[in-house]
């Protein structure tokens, strides 16, 4: 289980499988729905919510960001973190 304290925990999940030795793939026909957000400030606020929890998984579990020992898991995942510092920068 996520901490309880986990922002979202969808995303701290899938790294915990990761680093049990489970292989993470992508499913290009995988399929999910969610209610719309009511606003666009609703939206925002869950974009926000969404981006704060992945930067707490990635801190929280940061050895997944080892390329030599999670090969492409690490690779993507450092390439998100590091789009989303840029674009914190730039704003």
């Amino acid at each position: 289980a996520p901490p309880a304290d986990a922002v979202i925990e969808d995303f701290h999940l899938a790294m915990r499988v990761v680093a049990r030795g489970w292989r993470h793939v992508y499913v290009p026909r995988a399929l999910s729905s969610e209610t719309p957000s009511a606003s666009v400030r609703d939206d925002m606020e869950r974009r926000a919510r969404i981006a704060a929890g992945g930067f707490q998984a990635l801190v929280r579990l940061r050895g997944l960001l080892n390329p030599l020992r999670y090969g492409g898991y690490a690779r993507r995942n450092l390439n998100r973190s590091e789009a989303a510092i840029f674009l914190h920068e730039a704003a």
